[in-house]
C-alpha cells in the first residue's frame, strides 16, 4: 500500500503547486475561479473572391473580411454578388456561395451551429467526435448532421424552403410537422407553403459553384495526407501547411515546418492586431498559410531561418489569440516575440487552471507562470522583436509598414508581459476597414428567424469600446420541446404514401439496397414517401407526385421487387386468395361474380336477382 499512498501524495502535490502557479491575472476567488474557458476550438476564414464581410460576435457593425480571422460564437459573414468564402473549423470546411449569410451560432469544444437565413451553403465533415453536435438552421427546418459526410443547403430567397442535398452522410430534418432523415444519395425539399411536409427530387448534376466545391474538397483530401504524419487534421489551419513549406526533423525538436520564405523574415510581423472576444488581443497573419504557426506550436530560430516546431500536439490542441510575450517601453511603444520550444504560454484572459495546463500540454514540466522571471531564448534577439506605436496597435494598423527602430540597451531595459497595455476600439474590432461602407446581407435576411433545436448561448460581450455600439442578435426560434423529443423516423418516411406506378418504378432496382423499412402508423400528417432507388430515394422516372386526398396504401414492399400499383381500395396481401369477386385481389385482377346461391363466397352483383324463396348454404 505505500508505493499506492506516495502516488497519491504526489498527484495531490502537484495539483497544488500547479493551481498555486495561476497567472497572475487569476483571482483566488471562488466566482473567477468558476469562470467558463474560452473555447479551445475556432474557426478559420481561409478562402474569400469578390466582396466578403464580417461581422464580429454581439456587434452589429459589418466590415470587409479579413483572411486568417479566427470565428467563434456569434461572428457573422456575408458573400456578395459574385463572392465566395470558405471557412474551416478543424478538417470540416463550410462554403458559402454569393449572397450568402451564415451566422455562426455555436462554435465550441462540443457543437457547430450556424443560422443559414438565405442561399447556399455546401458543407464537407471528414469527422464527427462521439457526442458532437452540427446543426443547421434554417427558416423552415432545423437541419442536424449526425455523420461525416458532404452536405448541401440551398434556401431560396424569401426563406420559404430548403433544398437538402447528401451526396454523403445523413442529416436530421426537423420541422414543427415532422422528423425525417436524409441520406446518402437522397435531396429534399422542405417548405412553408406546400401541404406536404416534404418533397423528394432528383438530385441534379454539379453546378459551379458545386464543382468549385468538390475541387475544394479534394484538394483538402490531399492536403491531408501531405500533412497528417506531423499535425493533428483537429487543428484549425493545418490545409495550407502542405502546400507553402516542407517539414524536415532536427534534433532536439522532431519535425519541424520551414516556411517559404525570404532569410529576413520574422514571425509576427506581417499582419495586424485584432481584438477578438472572447481571447482579447489576437494575432492575424498576412500569410495565406498564417493561421496554424501562430496559434499553436512555437517557433525557433536555426542557422538564421525561422523555423515552426508544434511539438506533441495532442488530437485536439486548444488555439491561442497569439503565443508571444509583449515587450512594453518607456517612450510608448509596444514590442513583442514569438515563444520559443518548451517555454510556457500565459493566457492574458481569466481560465481555470485546467485550461492552463491543457494549453500547455506540449510542455513536460508546467512551473513557471510569472513571465517577468522567465529567461525567454528570444527576449534579447533584436530579429525576434517587433516593435509599433501604440496608436497603430489599437487600430489595428498593418504592421510591417510600421515598425519602429529601437535601440538594444533600450529593449534590454523594457520590462515584460503577457498582455499590452492597450484598450480596445472599434477599428481593433473591425481590422481597420470600418471607415468604409461594407457589403452586408439585406435587412430582411439579417431579420429572418430560424429554426434550431438547441437555443444557442450569447455570444461574448463586446469590450467598452467609448462609444455606442448596438448588438447585433441572431433570430432564432427554437422547437418545441415536444417536437424536438420525437425519434427520427426510417429515411424520408414519417408516413406512407401511395406507391408509384409501375412505369416509373426503374426496371432492375439496386441489389445491395436493403430492404425500405415498413412504415408505422403516425398522425396523418401529408407527405411524400419515396420510390424504389438508391438509398430509398425514387430516381428521375420514379420521382412521386404529391397528393392529399388518397386512401392509406399497404406497406410498401422491399426494392428488389417491383412496387404494386396504387389502387382505390386497401390491397390484399401478396399469396391471399380475394376476400370477394370485386376485384380486390392481388394484381386488381376482377374475378367473374359467383352466382351459386349455395356458395359460401355467393355475392348477388352482378348476378340475375334470386328468388324469395333462395337461401345461403355452407360450401365445400
Amino acid at each position: 500500500m505505500r508505493p499506492l499512498q506516495y502516488a497519491f501524495a504526489s498527484v495531490v502535490i502537484a495539483a497544488l503547486i500547479l493551481t498555486s502557479l495561476a497567472p497572475t491575472t487569476w483571482s483566488n476567488s471562488v466566482a473567477q475561479a468558476q469562470t467558463a474557458d474560452p473555447p479551445g476550438r475556432v474557426g478559420r476564414l481561409n478562402y474569400m473572391s469578390g466582396q466578403v464581410s464580417f461581422a464580429p460576435g454581439g456587434v452589429n457593425e459589418w466590415a470587409a473580411a479579413v483572411l486568417n480571422y479566427p470565428l467563434t460564437t456569434g461572428t457573422a459573414l456575408w458573400t456578395d454578388e459574385n463572392a465566395r468564402a470558405e471557412f474551416h473549423v478543424g478538417s470540416t470546411a463550410v462554403r458559402l456561395d454569393e449572397f450568402t449569410e451564415v451566422d455562426i451560432l455555436t462554435l465550441d469544444d462540443q457543437a457547430i451551429q450556424l443560422r443559414v437565413p438565405q442561399e447556399t451553403v455546401d458543407i464537407g465533415i471528414r469527422h464527427l467526435d462521439a457526442g458532437e453536435r452540427f446543426e443547421i438552421g434554417t427558416p423552415v427546418a432545423a437541419v442536424a448532421l449526425t455523420r461525416s459526410g458532404h452536405y448541401r443547403l440551398d434556401v431560396d430567397e424569401a426563406g420559404g424552403s430548403v433544398r437538402i442535398a447528401v451526396r454523403s452522410g445523413q442529416a436530421d430534418v426537423s420541422t414543427s410537422r415532422a422528423t425525417f432523415s436524409v441520406r446518402t444519395g437522397q435531396t429534399v425539399v422542405v417548405s412553408n407553403n406546400s401541404t406536404s411536409v416534404y418533397e423528394v427530387i432528383p438530385t441534379g448534376t454539379l453546378d459551379e459553384f458545386g464543382q468549385w466545391a468538390l475541387a475544394r474538397e479534394q484538394q483538402e483530401a490531399q492536403a491531408i495526407q501531405a500533412i497528417a504524419p506531423y499535425v493533428p487534421v483537429t487543428m484549425t489551419g493545418f490545409q495550407d501547411l502542405a502546400y507553402h513549406g516542407t517539414w524536415r526533423r532536427v534534433a532536439g525538436y522532431g519535425y519541424v515546418w520551414y516556411p517559404r520564405v525570404h532569410r529576413g523574415w520574422t514571425p509576427y510581423r506581417h499582419g495586424r492586431w485584432m481584438y477578438v472576444s472572447p481571447w482579447g488581443w489576437t494575432w492575424i497573419d498576412d500569410a495565406p498559410w498564417g493561421f496554424a504557426p501562430f496559434h499553436y506550436g512555437r517557433w525557433a530560430l536555426i542557422n538564421g531561418y525561422w523555423v515552426w516546431v508544434p511539438g506533441h500536439l495532442p488530437i485536439r490542441p486548444i488555439f491561442a489569440p497569439a503565443l508571444v510575450v509583449f515587450v512594453i517601453l518607456g517612450g510608448g511603444g509596444i514590442g513583442w516575440f514569438p515563444l520559443a520550444p518548451r517555454e510556457i504560454y500565459v493566457p492574458p484572459y481569466r481560465t481555470s487552471p485546467t485550461y492552463y495546463r491543457n494549453i500547455n500540454i506540449t510542455i513536460i514540466n508546467v512551473t513557471i507562470v510569472n513571465v517577468t522571471r522567465v529567461k525567454y531564448v528570444h527576449r534579447h534577439l533584436p530579429k525576434a522583436i517587433t516593435v509599433i506605436r501604440p496608436d497603430v496597435f489599437r487600430q489595428s494598423g498593418r504592421v510591417d509598414t510600421s515598425l519602429v527602430a529601437v535601440a538594444q540597451p533600450v529593449l534590454a531595459g523594457a520590462s515584460v508581459a503577457a498582455a499590452p497595455p492597450a484598450q480596445a476600439t472599434l477599428p481593433s474590432l473591425l481590422g481597420n476597414s470600418g471607415e468604409k461602407p461594407a457589403h452586408k446581407p439585406p435587412v430582411t435576411a439579417q431579420e429572418r428567424p430560424v429554426i434550431v433545436n438547441t437555443t444557442p448561448p450569447p455570444p461574448a460581450a463586446p469590450p467598452q469600446l467609448g462609444q455606442q455600439v448596438s448588438g447585433r442578435p441572431a433570430p432564432v426560434r427554437p422547437m418545441p420541446d415536444a417536437r424536438r423529443a420525437v425519434t427520427p423516423q426510417p429515411a424520408l418516411q414519417p408516413t406512407p404514401r401511395p406507391t408509384p406506378r409501375n412505369d416509373q418504378v426503374p426496371p432492375t432496382p439496386p441489389p445491395a439496397v436493403p430492404p425500405v423499412p415498413q412504415p408505422r402508423p403516425t398522425e396523418p400528417a401529408t407527405v411524400v414517401t419515396p420510390g424504389p432507388g438508391p438509398g430509398g430515394v425514387p430516381t428521375p422516372r420514379a420521382r412521386p407526385t404529391p397528393q392529399t386526398d388518397q386512401p392509406r396504401p399497404t406497406p410498401q414492399p422491399t426494392l428488389q421487387q417491383p412496387a404494386p400499383q396504387p389502387t382505390s381500395q386497401p390491397t390484399q396481401r401478396p399469396g391471399s386468395r380475394p376476400d370477394d369477386a370485386r376485384g380486390r385481389g392481388p394484381g386488381n385482377v376482377k374475378a367473374a361474380p359467383n352466382c351459386d346461391p349455395r356458395s359460401r363466397d355467393y355475392d348477388p352483383a352482378g348476378c340475375p336477382k334470386p328468388t324469395p324463396t333462395a337461401t345461403r348454404t355452407k360450401g365445400k
